[in-house]
């Protein structure tokens, strides 16, 4: 077998259904459902034409084959819905009433169906109709009240339950009846007077034979079906031939008990509440009690009111049919309302509940424990993220991304004023560019270091190659090295092109500060800007001019300080007509 759970695929593809009302597709013809069904359950492409064919041949449905369902009668459609159930190789097919509200002939047809496709399937099958089950089944059971009352063969079930075997016999009719009447007794007639004698004369055979019945000239007899009985039949049916016109015998016949029977003994159809009503151990106890003190009860009654029996029969039997027996006192009594029984339905609803998810707990995880799960989740990401009110500190700096960085100055010696020097020390001595080496640093010296030292000179030696090269244009008159090529992606300069190398100081830094005195600046910069030495680490420098200026030249003096502070006094406004516009002038120049 297949377990529903992991191999739900393979069950689904060889599992048939007939539903008690059919289920078709309006705009499908009788093929089409055929076919549809079969793809449904992976039928082979090759086998479905021909199974598909003699399935409309069995069920003679070939000349509607291209019609629509809303096309077909009730028997054809009930039909179609029984073939449906069984193409594409299906090997359980469950079929619920399938002959529900058809004709005899429709019905005879899907009973040949069934019983031409039993062979190599498992058919299960739901009836009202017991000569059907009788024909169809090779195993039989009976449900009553919602519970499994029996299974098995059907000759199995007729032998435990039913009443065995009934012979009938029919007496000729008597014309003579004048001779017979005066030696019979009052209260007796002709007929029973031969039925006794043939009784008499069966029971020579079968001594525990009894009459079920008696009617007319018909008279029935129950004969008990076992081994026990069963040897005597052949030799009492010869001696019931050979006897047939001293008894006045006009035919007999023998058969076994009906499934009809059958069933009306297994399921008993007197209402009990069991049937309706799961009941506790303590419950079924008062139930006894109570049942057990009615019948004390009816027992006194009878004894004392003999005169009303036949009223009292009467009674009961309208009780009996009318479900109002003694045995639903107990429960006609107990009826819950308000409060209690509103309580009493939400209990019923969260047992219900309970049982539903005890056996779905993959339904439990997916709707309960996942969204817990994924909300506690949730929760802690948030917890971990930053606060977004107060953003993080950012810290700009040009060492984020490599070192050394490369930057120049290009100062004369000989003619550099005194401020032009002062400027380029800030370079060359501590704590050289930016903040990275000031004692207060907020940058980490563990991962951005500082030297300890000041700043190193390094004295760069041209090549022969780069002097050749620069020679030839005449490099030291005109300052301009040898032209680059743009007509590519990209410019491409030969060699000398920015001029020869340049000296440069390594600062405390870590950084390189190239010297350009006596360079073409803008020369170099243009054509050493695809070098792959300063690409993206480059972040240019100064040019100081050469101006002659004296040392100490004396800007502002006191006065005119004392003239501005008054200016930017707002209680003061009537000095500004006292401000000369000559002295003030140069100071913006």
């Amino acid at each position: 077998g297949y377990d529903i759970l992991t191999d739900i695929k393979i069950v689904r593809k060889r599992l048939g259904f007939a539903p008690q009302y059919n289920i078709l597709f309006d705009l499908l013809t009788v093929k089409e459902h055929l076919e549809f069904f079969s793809a449904l359950k992976d039928a082979p492409k090759e086998s479905i034409e021909t199974e598909i064919h003699k399935m409309l041949n069995d069920l003679v449905l070939e000349k509607k084959a291209d019609n629509y369902s809303t096309e077909l009668s009730g028997g054809m459609k009930r039909k179609l819905s029984i073939a449906i159930a069984f193409v594409g190789n299906s090997t359980t097919v469950i079929l619920d009433e399938p002959t529900a509200g058809v004709d005899p002939f429709a019905r005879r047809a899907i009973w040949d169906l069934v019983l031409k496709y039993k062979p190599g399937r498992t058919i299960v099958l739901s009836t009202h109709h017991l000569d059907e089950a009788d024909l169809l089944s090779d195993r039989l059971a009976i449900i009553s009240s919602g519970e499994l009352q029996c299974v098995g063969t059907t000759m199995y079930l007729k032998r435990k339950y039913g009443e065995g075997y009934n012979l009938i016999i029919e007496l000729a009719s008597t014309s003579n009846d004048s001779v017979l009447r005066p030696i019979i007794n009052k209260n007796s007639s002709i007929n029973s007077l031969r039925f006794l004698k043939l009784t008499d004369f069966l029971r020579q055979f079968i001594v525990d034979i009894c009459v079920k019945e008696q009617h007319g000239d018909q008279i029935t007899y129950i004969l008990i079906d076992d081994a026990k009985h069963t040897k005597y039949f052949p030799k009492m049916l010869a001696e019931l031939d050979a006897n047939k016109k001293k008894y006045q015998i006009k035919s007999y016949g023998l058969s076994n008990s009906s499934l009809e029977q059958v069933f009306l003994r297994v399921a008993n159809e007197i209402k009990r509440p069991e049937d309706y009503e799961r009941l506790s151990c303590w419950k079924k106890f008062q139930n006894r009690f109570k049942k057990s003190d009615i019948k004390v009860e009816e027992q006194a009654q009878k004894l004392d009111d003999t005169s009303n029996d036949n009223d009292n029969d009467d009674d009961d039997q309208i009780e009996t049919n009318t479900g109002l027996s003694n045995e639903w006192s107990a429960y006609t009594v107990e009826r819950y309302t308000g409060i209690h029984r509103t309580f009493i339905q939400i209990k019923g609803l969260l047992i219900k509940r309970f049982h539903r998810t005890k056996r779905n707990i993959k339904g439990l995880i997916a709707e309960i424990l996942l969204p817990i799960i994924f909300i506690l989740l949730a929760m802690l990401v948030t917890t971990l993220s930053p606060n977004t009110d107060v953003p993080p500190m950012l810290i700009l700096h040009p060492w984020y991304w490599s070192n050394p960085n490369y930057i120049f100055q290009s100062l004369s010696n000989n003619n550099a004023s005194n401020i032009s020097q002062t400027i380029q020390q800030t370079f060359t001595k501590p704590p050289s560019l930016g903040t990275r080496c000031i004692t207060s640093t907020m940058l980490n010296p563990k991962l951005y270091p500082c030297s300890k030292t000041n700043a190193t000179h390094v004295n760069v030696t041209t090549s022969y190659d780069i002097m050749n090269a620069l020679n030839q244009i005449n490099y030291n008159q005109t300052r301009i090295s040898p032209e680059c090529d743009c007509w590519q992606k990209m410019q491409t300069c030969p060699i000398g092109s920015g001029g020869p190398s340049a000296n440069y100081d390594i600062i405390e830094t870590k950084d390189i500060l190239y010297d350009l005195q006596e360079f073409n600046i803008s020369d170099w910069i243009v054509k050493t800007e695809y070098n792959l030495e300063y690409l993206m680490k480059r972040f240019g420098g100064f040019e100081f001019l050469l101006r002659y200026m004296p040392n100490d030249v004396q800007l502002v003096n006191e006065r005119l300080i004392n003239q501005i502070i008054n200016i930017t006094n707002p209680k003061n406004q009537s000095s500004l007509s006292t401000i000369d516009a000559t002295k003030i002038a140069p100071l913006f120049r």
